[in-house]
């Protein structure tokens, strides 16, 4: 990778439909860094501009390849031409060695605007394929046109058995790296103390402010949380962990769920927690900046998803050291992260409410079985280190 000729750098366009704080997106922005850092030349080209977005490196030039009010008629086939070819116009203009798509929609419009450029396209699916690539049209269209790329990378091996033997064969499986953010987050948390049973760490949290200035002494996941990251929403499924952690909360009177994220199930999910008496327990923080922090800071995660591709949230907090539980959702993320003999995390079936609280109470009940299930899920990082899924890709 270092021996790019400086002269004539290569070229490398990541196409993706916006830079939002989601998984993918944080993904694409890591993987755009990396090439930069290494020598390339790196476009970032996207459908839209998002009003909340990560940012990018000054070197890589940012593209907004979306019609504009003026060029879109009342037609939608017409504005579907319209939006081929100014993609295409921008792989003619910024002629790029290889372009590098992700998710959905997104991978075959980059598939179809290079169709006649001899230009090698990426495609890259995300989730669990039976999600992403939902309704028969868009199956069709799929298997029909990513025959065409030149590779489709996927994040585990369920999902690559969802394609037929002829796309298969060109599947690479690439796991989600943590972000250089995370490890430099991480090294911090790791030079710093922390917070033993503190009152205003136990207000902080609850209020959502930072409190890395509270620290007294080291140590990891010492409070008495369970901690979960996510859009709240039905795929995200917090209700189930909220009813799993209703069954057992009266056992552990000192125990608290701590949910973080925001999203449209967030007000029913309050009403829903008020109603059975727990909103004195269950803390909603909204959005928040200081993952790492939390996870530090709590000794359980939970993930109770009814589908996921390969879970940042669920990777960050095996690397952290978390004692994790998740469901063993489609397309087999969570099962590719944590082994079949338990040792580094817990599986549950979706959806399974009683099998939720019995491996949340397996847990409380048993901080050496915390703090051993940590240690062995803190081994992660060999498998997801920035530094080894880039030099993958």
């Amino acid at each position: 990778m270092n021996n790019v000729d400086k002269n004539k750098k290569k070229r490398i366009a990541f196409y993706i439909g916006g830079l939002a704080m989601g998984g993918a997106e944080r993904v694409i922005c890591s993987l755009a860094e990396y090439f930069n850092s290494v020598g390339y030349e790196v476009f970032m080209v996207t459908k839209l501009k998002d009003e909340k977005e990560y940012e990018l490196s000054n070197e890589i030039k940012r593209i907004i390849a979306d019609i504009t009010p003026d060029e879109a008629k009342r037609n939608r086939l017409y504005n579907l031409y319209a939006r081929v070819k100014k993609l295409s116009d921008i792989w003619r203009d910024i002629k790029p060695d290889i372009i590098v798509s992700f998710i959905r929609k997104n991978n075959l419009m980059a598939l179809v605007s290079a169709f006649f450029l001899n230009i090698p396209v990426i495609v890259s699916v995300r989730s669990a394929p039976e999600r992403e690539l939902s309704g028969r049209g868009m199956k069709f269209l799929s298997f029909l046109l990513f025959r065409k790329a030149a590779g489709v990378v996927v994040l585990t091996n369920d999902a690559k058995k969802f394609f037929p033997k002829n796309i298969q064969k060109k599947v690479v499986i690439m796991p989600n790296g943590i972000s250089k953010g995370f490890i430099r987050e991480l090294d911090e948390l790791k030079a710093k103390p922390s917070i033993e049973n503190s009152a205003e760490y136990k207000e902080s949290v609850a209020t959502n402010i930072k409190y890395q200035e509270l620290a007294t002494e080291p140590h990891v996941g010492k409070e008495k949380y369970i901690l979960t990251v996510g859009r709240i929403d039905d795929n995200k499924n917090q209700r189930l962990l909220v009813e799993a952690f209703s069954i057992i909360a009266p056992q552990y009177q000192d125990w608290s769920l701590i949910i973080c994220g925001d999203g449209e199930k967030k007000e029913n999910l309050k009403a829903f927690v008020k109603e059975i008496g727990l909103d004195k327990r269950v803390i909603f923080t909204g959005e928040v900046s200081d993952v790492p922090n939390r996870m530090r800071n709590a000794q359980i995660f939970a993930l109770p998803s009814k589908v996921e591709g390969m879970p940042n949230a669920l990777i960050e907090a095996m690397v952290m050291g978390m004692a994790c539980i998740s469901t063993d959702c489609p397309c087999g993320g969570p099962k590719d992260l944590i082994d079949a003999n338990g040792e580094n995390g817990i599986l549950v079936p979706v959806g399974d409410v009683q099998a939720m609280a019995g491996a949340l109470d397996k847990l409380m009940a048993d901080g050496t079985l915390c703090k051993n299930m940590g240690k062995q899920a803190s081994k992660l990082i060999e498998r997801v280190h920035p530094d080894k899924v880039n030099l993958m890709w």
